[in-house]
């Protein structure tokens, strides 16, 4: 569905999806090989958005999305067979995102905060204890100068503003007595500066 609410002051798109996998690929590690097996899985969701805008220069925009992922019939270390979440697969996603905007001499500064919120999933099928990612929020923020005819624009911005370690990717290698993970930019902040010659 898309619908444009309050005589064009909210936008509001929401879709529902299912999904039946054949032969879905489900990759695992066991020590430092990994493995891949195809196995059937079922995905049912939900994703809705909504964009307010009360006045020409304040925006919000909030986001979030439901997965309910499964694939069938994993076989476990311990010889069972179960039916085991899909990777990367979190239950519940959140965004959202405001923005403000103001003319400034002959060109537009805008102020812009986002958060974004992960919900607790594992990176593996099999999901052993060290590939759960506990959930966990990052927030960003940006204030930018564009000039009037859009040609240049300078920017301030810190990307996960309360530092939140999380992590990427893993690879559990635990049995041969090491585990690797990749994690999450850290808190970095920078200036971008933008020119067009268009």
């Amino acid at each position: 569905i898309k619908a444009t609410l309050f005589e064009g002051l909210a936008r509001l798109n929401a879709s529902a999806f299912h999904y039946d996998y054949k032969d879905y690929q489900a990759s695992f590690f066991a020590g430092i090989v990994q493995s891949i097996r195809n196995l059937d899985a079922t995905v049912d969701g939900a994703e809705i958005e909504l964009v307010l805008s009360p006045t020409a220069r304040l925006e919000f925009l909030f986001g979030a999305s439901f997965l309910d992922a499964e694939t069938e019939d994993v076989g476990m270390p311990d010889g069972s067979i179960q039916n085991r979440g899909m990777p990367n697969s979190p239950d519940f996603t959140f965004n959202g995102l405001i923005r403000y905007s103001w003319p400034l001499q002959s060109g537009t500064l805008t102020f812009q905060a986002d958060a974004n919120y992960t919900d607790d999933f594992c990176f593996t099928v099999v999901c052993h204890h060290v590939e759960e990612e506990d959930s966990y929020w990052v927030g960003n923020g940006r204030i930018t100068y564009s000039a009037e005819d859009e040609n240049w624009s300078v920017a301030a911005f810190v990307k996960n503003f309360t530092d939140e370690e999380y992590r990427a990717f893993v690879i559990d290698s635990s049995s041969i007595g090491f585990t690797q993970s990749a994690f999450g930019a850290p808190r970095w902040a920078g200036i971008e500066l933008r020119y067009s010659w268009q």
